[in-house]
């Protein structure tokens, strides 16, 4: 599996999509696709889609979900740890009444759902500090991202290009999850819950991302201590402060089935000297810290499906 891992990690939209999508069919997982707004960047002009796989039986009254907790480099890393868990075939474990659904959604630049987050400039305010610090605001504000956040601001403020008076100056303090639109809007996530999750009991939401540190470290923040406890080697943090992700979205929605969830972080850092890819990127081009990060995911996705399963009757 080590040289398989190298397979597995992108640091392009359309390279990423394309090998989780063809994991899905090795398997023989059928696939729903949802069109986003987002592409990719410099030479990677792919369109971005939400890919929604589900593992195990339909009718499982309990749902494990795998999915990134933001866009940007958060985004690449979950889909590189989805795409090693389907080569690895970790769905073989689920327990009968448990499935495993994966989202599968990568935004280079921006933020994946409505009201959801992403990890915004080192100069923003202590009162919102970034979930993922960044070096370098100039890699921060390209052209591209510029145009869309001037959509964003365009459209919150019902405003023409002509009237609207917008200067870019003053983006240099916005958090980027402010300004630039959602790679998906709330209609996916409706979608995901009425075709995958409006029959089922529990859902265990388990959101991949990244946090400044070598590889094979892990930080976890969680809702339900109880169930994520073991998942590393020290007992769950309270959720992340300022982290909108997934779980909130769905523990606001109207599902009647019970809803927990937690934030991995794997720290990502290459070798000590390397340069380091662009702010939003996997450096793909290291391979030191890709066996070590995949060892601690899988570890802990073995160990969210086992726990996700409960203590149930053995059947006679």
């Amino acid at each position: 599996m080590r040289d398989e891992i190298f397979d597995c990690f992108s640091d392009t939209l359309g390279l990423a999509r394309a090998r989780f999508l063809a994991a899905c069919d090795m398997a023989g997982i059928r696939v729903s696709a949802f069109p986003g707004q987002a592409t990719g960047s410099e030479n990677d002009s792919k369109p971005a889609f939400a890919d929604i796989a589900l593992f195990g039986s339909p009718a499982a009254k309990t749902v494990l979900i795998l999915a990134p907790s933001e866009g940007g480099r958060s985004s690449f890393l979950a889909s590189g740890v989805m795409t090693a868990a389907i080569r690895q075939q970790l769905y073989t474990r689920l327990p009968r009444d448990v499935s495993l659904l994966m989202i599968h959604a990568v935004n280079p630049k921006g933020p994946l759902w409505e009201g959801g987050d992403v990890p915004a400039p080192a100069t923003q305010t202590a009162d919102t500090q970034p979930t993922e610090p960044e070096t370098s605001d100039a890699q921060q504000w390209d052209d591209d991202m510029l145009a869309r956040a001037e959509a964003r601001f365009l459209l919150d403020k019902g405003q023409s290009a002509v009237s609207s008076g917008f200067s870019r100056q003053e983006l240099e303090n916005r958090p980027l999850s402010d300004l630039i639109v959602p790679a998906w809007d709330n209609r996916v996530i409706d979608a995901i819950v009425e075709n995958k999750l409006r029959e089922c009991e529990a859902v265990f939401v388990l959101e991949i991302g990244t946090a400044p540190g070598p590889a094979g470290t892990v930080e976890l923040f969680g809702q339900d201590a109880p169930f994520w406890q073991e998942l590393t080697e020290n007992a769950p943090s309270p959720a992340e402060a300022g982290h909108v992700g997934l779980y909130d979205i769905l523990s606001q929605h109207t599902l009647s089935a019970s809803v927990s969830g937690a934030v991995a972080r794997f720290g990502y850092e290459a070798e000590a000297g390397r340069a380091t890819a662009l702010s939003f990127l996997l450096d793909t081009t290291d391979r030191s810290w890709q066996p070590a990060t995949w060892k601690k995911a899988s570890a802990i996705i073995e160990h969210a499906i086992e726990k996700a399963s409960g203590p149930q009757p053995q059947s006679s």
